[in-house]
């Protein structure tokens, strides 16, 4: 007995600390407003809206950095900061989903569920009479709808309902009979009403002026066989047109990595042609999350800076776009994976990565996350390094080719004007100067690629599910054993200076490219020497 109250206890309290445990049903008619409003007490600290599954974030709020929506929903979201309430306008089919609600109040997690359907009206029914003998006949009801299963069918005749529901009815027929039969149709918003008399049924029509069933049903056998030989001839086309296509691609690559894109028709260009060319590369895989791609670019590392990415490579999704200096430390490189795999809340079936060492961390924490799993794909088995050429491999300068070659002529314009000198001192200034308003145009350029990516690009696929033990034990074992690098002293003496002068942040390359100048002109080579 003791047990059972036990277990009672421990399922009821677990009921009482997850508010969001049971999933909360809205339905929304099409092109209406979305409106979602939670209980709550207090204000939040931190707001985050993510589409599941995939966890697409569709906008967070952090009373420390603001506000922020993703470029999807940009001016159709709108997020109350007191109450949390989420508004979607011109709600589309695309809308509808599940919508997981993320808050911090008072240093408490709390999880919100929902269920998002957006429908239409339901249609003008109409109702068809197929005789089954001289006295009876079925009356059939239908209303066309994208959530058949939603819809409610109720049969009525001179005042009386029928406690029948269903789009089918059965009646008994005479003659002369004058009887008239209401049909119902309803989802959750709105309803729609076909009526129906049963001397029609003799005359071979339905109402609204469709045919008897029967003849409806003799026509099928003419349709497909006109139908068929067209739809082959079309796959066969398609088919062929896509080896070619395939083959222009591939012959099209050296072009497309050495010029970048000049507009942004010609952007939205560069990213469909590079999503073609990793779907016709070497990875036999066909599900998201299967395989993730590391890679990084080293275009700017005579300037001390590396770009460091990831990618599926199925769906195309960018996990991160980092700018770092050159002496990447493993710990950072570590930082971003773990993040990447707490914010879709999985890991990858497997990773692939040059063996560097900037990667030997995240190499044993895909080891671990992966340790339990009893498919080819576990443990050591679910990390590749990547042995042939790197140059080939390389799939990160396509989307970065453009922005990593205005960076370097900015850099080699320095280095001709005699204003680089590739000291180590000319290096971190660099660093200091330029790292954050690159970081800031590798963000834009990540929202904007994953935004563009076709429906079906966020299934979780071969994600495989981590816990929050997990990943706190990740974190303990290969990054908080490492030690960071201490504060760089040219850093510091930037920082010092740009108060003392009352220098401001660089929002963009151009004025980084001021502050490095600046800089230049107030520190001798010989003060760090």
């Amino acid at each position: 007995m003791a047990f059972w109250k036990l277990l009672i206890y421990f399922f009821v309290n677990l009921a009482l600390a997850s508010p969001g445990s049971a999933r909360v049903q809205k339905y929304v008619l099409k092109g209406q407003e979305i409106n979602v409003l939670p209980s709550i007490s207090g204000k939040p600290d931190s707001i985050v809206w993510v589409r599941v599954p995939g966890g697409i974030d569709v906008v967070w709020f952090n009373t420390e950095i603001g506000k922020e929506v993703n470029p999807a929903y940009r001016n159709r979201v709108t997020l109350d900061e007191n109450s949390a309430e989420l508004k979607i306008k011109n709600a589309t089919y695309e809308d509808s989903g599940d919508y997981d609600l993320k808050l911090r109040i008072n240093e408490e997690d709390l999880r919100f569920e929902y269920t998002i359907v957006i429908m239409d009206k339901v249609a003008k029914p109409s109702i068809s009479c197929v005789m089954t003998d001289a006295n009876n006949a079925t009356l059939v009801c239908s209303a066309s709808s994208k959530h058949p299963h939603l819809l409610v069918f109720n049969w009525s005749s001179g005042g009386n309902e029928y406690e029948h529901s269903g789009p089918n009815l059965t009646i008994n027929l005479s003659q002369f009979d004058d009887r008239v039969y209401y049909c119902n149709v309803s989802n959750p918003l709105s309803n729609a009403t076909a009526t129906f008399s049963a001397k029609e049924c003799y005359l071979g029509y339905a109402s609204d002026g469709q045919k008897n069933i029967d003849a409806d049903k003799s026509s099928v056998p003419l349709i497909v066989g006109l139908i068929a030989p067209i739809a082959v001839i079309i796959i066969s086309l398609i088919y062929k047109f896509r080896k070619k296509l395939k083959a222009h691609f591939q012959n099209q690559k050296a072009e497309m990595i050495c010029s970048g894109p000049s507009s942004p028709e010609e952007e939205e260009l560069l990213g469909r042609r590079m999503s073609d060319l990793l779907k016709v590369q070497r990875y036999n895989v066909k599900y998201p999350n299967a395989l993730w791609l590391l890679d990084s670019c080293d275009k700017l590392m005579p300037f001390g800076i590396t770009i460091h990415g990831c990618i599926d490579g199925v769906s195309h999704r960018i996990l991160w776009l980092q700018a770092v200096n050159t002496y990447a430390d493993p710990i950072v490189i570590a930082d971003y994976f773990i993040k990447a795999v707490t914010q879709i809340e999985g890991a990858p079936q497997r990773l692939r990565a040059n063996p560097r060492m900037e990667n030997k961390y995240i190499r044993d924490m895909q080891h671990f996350l992966r340790r339990n799993q009893k498919d080819q794909y576990g443990g050591e088995q679910s990390y590749i390094d990547s042995t042939t050429n790197e140059q080939r491999e390389s799939w990160l300068p396509i989307p970065c080719e453009h922005n990593v070659n205005n960076w370097t002529n900015v850099f080699l314009a320095l280095r001709e004007d005699g204003d680089f000198t590739e000291s180590d001192l000319d290096k971190k200034l660099i660093q200091f100067c330029f790292l954050k308003p690159i970081q800031d145009e590798l963000n834009v350029l990540l929202r904007d690629w994953n935004s563009q990516l076709r429906r079906g690009a966020t299934k979780r696929g071969k994600l495989r599910c981590v816990t929050q033990k997990d990943i706190e034990d990740c974190k303990k074992l290969f990054i908080q054993k490492g030690h960071k690098p201490p504060n760089e002293p040219v850093h510091q003496h930037c920082r010092r200076l740009m108060t003392v002068k009352g220098w401001n942040e660089p929002v963009d390359v151009d004025k980084a490219l001021e502050l490095y100048t600046k800089f230049k002109n107030e520190m001798p080579v010989k003060t760090f020497s």
